[in-house]
């Protein structure tokens, strides 16, 4: 019982030689030097589809190799998969596109500077001098939020200030008020991770005992994400982006600042439970670095140790100050080089650095941030999302840190913003979709290849799916995903020929008990195909 796939490939030095990825059945035939195929393998007889296939001539120079899926659980995909958000202006198609991506997650940036760009309530610190005012002021506002008899209190948080600037407020780089595009996102019923950086100059703590400036810290982020947990149900908070790339920040203040906004956030979320009848859980991200392994001393290991501070002192073993270990990578590599970092070893260092100062159980790991190339690499050369070397790596990139045990991963990023400064092109090459800058209403026109291999590496993970065992060999560059979505008996193969190789590939679903005549649809990126369906097939599959 077999079904074939081709996944061919040519050596070439041009991209212009570069042949199609085609896939048949039984017979293979003429492909592409690197490309993505998601298959599905449909077990209910109403949803067969007539057979396509055509066959081709099968060239010497391919390798002949063979899948067989297995029956055996290996583990489970990423519990969530989604997008840093582009722009999302009300009024514009950004909510069509995003529907079509498939993602049901967000990563999005709010400036506190934005939300709060003067003192709320004039005079720093709001009366609050030491601990003890501090913890007083603190209860009176708890207090006050998480009674559903009394109105919210304008003499602790200037409550009509921040709903104008959520109403009205509009970001930079990333355009979009916040009102309107998380209305959009929740509709979608996309879950989001708000990233808050509130900065050392708007929000300066100078130390452990600057009560002041801790309350003036922890008074926004709990307004923020009493707002945001109350009116959208926000459940994921990450504070400070990358920290270690912020000029002056010290490991010791970013602690303090950590510290007293999580106690803001989980007592904002515990809060809107009580006024609100929700029964929300704060989850927060932190160290937030850019890299993994290689940043734990510095930065995440003070934070796993000192994970159960208390913002009054205090150490209490059932409170932890994060939830979720995250950072951002980009690379090209899912193995390691000589001369490049690659996903697997550094998740793998990563997570054994945890385990070593958690022994009773590690945190789950994400990836706020990940690409093959950020915007400032893409600058420097000439591929884009569109090259096959660039889906491809995306492509196999995801299968590695799936197989990793990567508990959340956010492709970084929608949207093709603009550039400023000095810069060869006009707009981040790393974003996934073509959207106008030049005009307000920041509409998309469509989407890149690698957006389309992110498109279908969402359908065959799904959300916490179960992965299957399979044996091939096609070598070290061809990686499988093998998935079952049990809401609708639908089996996954989800394919990457991450290299100039030809392969033609056959996949053995004996494994699987698939019945003759059941019905396999091929989707396709490559020079010939953006996604979409390039073959139907009905084999009988006992003729294989």
């Amino acid at each position: 019982m077999a079904v074939c796939i081709a996944i061919l490939a040519f050596s070439c030095c041009v991209a212009a030689c570069r042949h199609f990825l085609h896939v048949s059945i039984i017979t293979p035939g003429l492909g592409s030097p690197t490309g993505t195929a998601e298959t599905q393998f449909m077990k209910s007889p109403a949803r067969r589809r007539r057979s396509l296939a055509s066959p081709e001539i099968l060239e010497s120079r391919h390798l002949l190799a063979t899948l067989t899926a297995l029956p055996t659980i290996t583990g489970q995909t990423p519990a969530v998969l989604g997008y840093n958000l582009g722009h999302f202006m009300e009024g514009t198609n950004a909510a069509d596109w995003w529907r079509y991506s498939g993602v049901r997650a967000a990563r999005a940036f709010i400036s506190a500077s934005d939300i709060e760009p003067i003192d709320d309530i004039p005079g720093l610190g709001d009366g609050v001098t030491d601990q003890v005012s501090f913890m007083n002021r603190r209860a009176t506002l708890r207090a006050n939020a998480a009674n559903p008899t009394q109105p919210l209190d304008n003499t602790l948080v200037n409550w009509p200030a921040f709903q104008d600037r959520w109403q009205n407020s509009i970001g930079n780089t990333n355009q979009f008020s916040l009102n309107s595009a998380f209305s959009q996102l929740r509709t979608l019923q996309t879950d989001i991770l708000v990233n808050i950086t509130a900065s050392p100059g708007r929000f300066p703590v100078a130390g452990n005992t600057d009560w002041a400036g801790k309350w003036e810290l922890w008074q926004h982020y709990f307004a923020q994400a009493y707002y945001l947990s109350s009116t959208f149900n926000v459940q994921r908070f990450s504070m400070f982006n990358e920290p270690n790339n912020w000029t002056g920040l010290t490991v010791d203040n970013w602690l303090i600042r950590l510290n007293v906004c999580s106690d803001a956030i989980q007592s904002a979320v515990t809060d809107v439970n009580a006024r609100f009848g929700k029964s929300l859980s704060a989850d927060i991200f932190a160290p937030n670095t850019a890299n993994g392994a290689t940043k734990y001393t510095e930065w995440g290991q003070p934070a796993v140790q000192q994970r159960n501070l208390r913002v009054d002192g205090t150490i209490n073993p059932n409170w932890q100050t994060f939830d979720v270990y995250n950072y951002q990578k980009y690379s090209m590599n899912q193995h390691e080089t000589a001369t490049a970092s690659g996903y697997i070893e550094d998740l793998q260092n990563l997570r054994a650095a945890i385990a070593a100062d958690m022994p009773a159980g590690p945190l789950p790991i994400a990836l706020t941030e990940f690409n093959v190339r950020t915007g400032d690499n893409y600058d420097a050369r000439t591929e884009t999302l569109d090259s096959p070397t660039d889906y491809a790596a995306l492509g196999a990139n995801s299968i590695a840190l799936t197989e990793s045990g990567a508990s959340q991963l956010y492709l970084f990023k929608f949207a093709q913003t603009e550039r400023t400064g000095t810069t060869t092109y006009p707009v981040a090459k790393n974003g996934t979709h073509y959207v106008q800058n030049a005009t307000s209403a920041n509409n998309y026109g469509g989407a890149t290849k690698a957006a389309e291999v992110y498109r279908l590496f969402n359908k065959a993970s799904g959300n916490a799916r179960n992965r299957y065992a399979y044996t091939s060999d096609a070598g070290s560059n061809v990686w499988n995903l093998l998935t079952l979505d049990t809401a609708t008996n639908t089996r996954y193969a989800f394919i990457v020929n991450n290299n100039s190789t030809p392969v033609s590939l056959s996949i053995n679903v004996q494994g699987w008990g698939i019945a003759d005549g059941t019905a396999a649809v091929v989707e396709e990126v490559s020079q010939s195909f953006s996604g979409g369906v390039s073959r139907q097939v009905k084999p009988n599959l006992s003729d294989s």
